[in-house]
Formats: C-alpha cells, structure tokens, sequence
C-alpha cells in the first residue's frame, strides 16, 4: 500500500534527520563528515525526495557547518606547521622569552616532535 511505501521511505529519513540534528552541536569533523557523505549517497538531497519538511535545510545547515569545520581544521594545521618551523629556527638561539613563547605554542597546537623536546631542553641548559 501507499502508507506502508511511505513508511518504508520514512524510516531512513527519520535516522538522517537525527545523525544531522546531532551534527548540528558536534565539532567532529570526521563524524560530520561521515553524516553528509551518508545523505549524500542515499541521494535524498540531489533528487529533493526530502518527506521530512526540515530535512533540506538541516542538511544545507550542517555542509555549512562542515565547511567550517574544514577550514578550521586547515588553519589548524598550517598553524602547526609554522610552529613546528619556528621551533627549528630557534633550535640555535638564546633568546629564552622567544623560545618559551613558541614552546607555549607548540603545546597549545597539540604538537609534541622531537624539534619541541630539543628546545625545552635548550632553554632548560640555557636557565642553569
């Protein structure tokens, strides 16, 4: 019958509604990302065949979402990378406030390398 095709439908669209309703609140951007190549595959948002009202505008919420998400994560990185940089550059100097503020960054990036280990080591000598 016509109730239980829609039905059918419906059940799929009702677990997308909420994977995206969450996706909303998360900063995972890898589970995000998941959600929308989910959507995407069961081809709901290029056919329109939307039966939940908000489920074309939660998801265009969310791809935005992803979008920011993955600009943060690049800047993220390209941040990690100068630092990480930084701290080569300083691997010779004696300039401990300069070398302690990359350390500090270092640290806030979530960056732990063998460049970082050898700096704190530098400006532990360099103190004594």
């Amino acid at each position: 019958s016509m109730i239980h095709e829609r039905c059918v439908a419906l059940e799929p669209q009702l677990q997308f509604q909420q994977a995206l309703a969450n996706c909303a609140v998360l900063d995972d951007l890898e589970h995000v990302e998941r959600v929308c190549k989910e959507v995407d595959a069961s081809g709901l948002v290029a056919s329109g065949s939307w039966l939940l009202p908000d489920g074309p505008s939660l998801y265009t919420m969310v791809a935005e979402r992803l979008n920011r998400l993955q600009s943060a994560a690049n800047a993220a990185r390209e941040a990690a990378g100068d630092v990480e940089q930084e701290l080569r550059e300083l691997g010779q100097s004696l300039d401990l406030p300069t070398m302690r503020g990359a350390i500090a960054r270092a640290r806030g990036c979530g960056i732990a390398t063998e460049a970082l280990d050898g700096l704190e080591r530098r400006c532990d000598d360099l103190q004594q």
